[in-house]
């Protein structure tokens, strides 16, 4: 849970007593969207943000298809959902929209939010008679969202406002505020029991087949010591300096005699990374960069999306945090690292700097990255050695 400013708090407070109002006022002239029935045939789940909030709700989807085998569920989230979820089987249906509230800039620009598309969602979501809908993101306009589905059980956090427009408000567990933890608290307070929850991505065999190729291509061998850099971010203050990435990608390359691959963005962050010793670059699909990040011993990245996708297929991190939390949004799950400065007391900030550079990132050093770094692969380096003495063993 994001600290709210004073600012936010008193508009919160102010959509709560009006939507209480309304509420009441459609309760009053029979318009109530009231509990249902104890079956759940349709599911509705709401998450509207990123990518990596997407890879963090796949424990989630993943719970809730295994306690309702049967049940049609759908996902209503941004388009990239449907790369992200492509083989996973744990959704019927996703229904794709961007909405305006969840984009970093101009989101309180009304003038920009398209009605008509709008009211055309909220009537093809009433259509579906969704028997439950959940989020986990404790946003007012999500929980609003919910009941403009009319689906018969809302089920959703109210911290941030909304918790008259739900039918069961689950209370926020405080000391365990990750967004993983979030949806593992709201799908417990449905009765699901939940083994082995932390975010999971499929890649399909033809997908790992086709990285491996691609690795051979590279001269990349299967025995050799592979480290991923995605020097990129959404966000241009959680982005560490390009030359500083530079300066890691050569010593993995020159002492420590890994390999590396360059991971650029859509839109080519990385391709001019300044290293004397050229690595690996790669900008390809999303599909494809997952089964890369998959073949990948360890990834080192920013606070970012790909760095989610790492977690998903099961890839060691070393995380360079600014301004997020990473209690909030950090690597979920063992064998992870995160780098960040400590006296910060103005994080987080929102991706929004008060300064002239976030120096929270600036002045994390090399040597402080690299120090991390060494540790994981040394780390890495003794679990290969492991595996290969028990292979030895299991073939004498």
């Amino acid at each position: 849970m994001r600290p709210l400013s004073r600012e936010k708090r008193l508009v919160i407070a102010l959509a709560d007593a009006l939507g209480g109002v309304l509420v009441r006022l459609a309760n009053q002239f029979g318009a109530a969207v009231t509990e249902g029935p104890q079956g759940v045939a349709n599911i509705l789940v709401l998450e509207l943000w990123g990518m990596g909030d997407i890879v963090l709700a796949t424990p989630a989807l993943a719970a809730l298809r295994a306690r309702y085998p049967k049940a049609r569920i759908v996902l209503l989230a941004k388009p990239h959902a449907n790369d992200l979820l492509k083989g996973s089987h744990w959704v019927d249906e996703i229904i794709a929209y961007d909405f305006p509230w969840t984009s970093f800039a101009g989101k309180y620009r009304v003038w920009r939010y398209k009605c008509r598309e709008l009211l055309a969602l909220i009537r093809r979501l009433r259509r579906e008679r969704f028997d439950l809908a959940i989020c986990a993101r404790g946003d007012v306009r999500n929980n609003v969202l919910m009941y403009l589905a009319q689906a018969k059980r809302r089920v959703g956090f109210a911290y941030a406002g909304g918790g008259c427009f739900l039918t069961e408000v689950v209370a926020p567990d405080r000391e365990h505020p990750h967004r993983v933890d979030a949806w593992r608290i709201l799908l417990s307070s449905l009765g699901l029991t939940l083994n082995n929850f932390g975010p999971i991505l499929q890649v399909t065999n033809e997908e790992r087949c086709l990285a491996k190729a691609r690795l051979q291509e590279w001269e990349i061998r299967a025995d050799d010591l592979l480290v991923g850099i995605h020097p990129g971010a959404r966000i241009a203050v959680r982005r560490w300096e390009l030359e500083k990435f530079a300066k890691v990608g050569e010593l993995l390359l020159e002492q420590v005699g890994a390999k590396v691959v360059v991971f650029c963005d859509e839109q080519g962050y990385g391709a001019d990374i300044p290293m004397r010793q050229r690595p690996v670059f790669f900008r390809g699909s999303l599909r494809e960069m997952m089964a890369l990040i998959q073949c990948c011993h360890l990834l080192v990245c920013n606070d970012s999306g790909p760095m989610h996708l790492a977690t998903g297929v099961g890839t060691r991190i070393v995380g360079i945090f600014g301004p997020t939390l990473p209690a909030l949004f950090g690597p979920y799950g063992s064998g992870h690292r995160v780098v960040i400065q400590d006296g910060f007391p103005c994080r987080p900030c929102f991706d929004r700097c008060i300064y002239d550079q976030p120096y929270c990132l600036t002045t994390i050093t090399v040597d402080e990255v690299l120090l991390v770094i060494e540790g994981e692969i040394a780390r890495i380096r003794r679990s290969r050695l492991l595996e290969t003495g028990l292979k030895q063993e299991t073939s004498m």
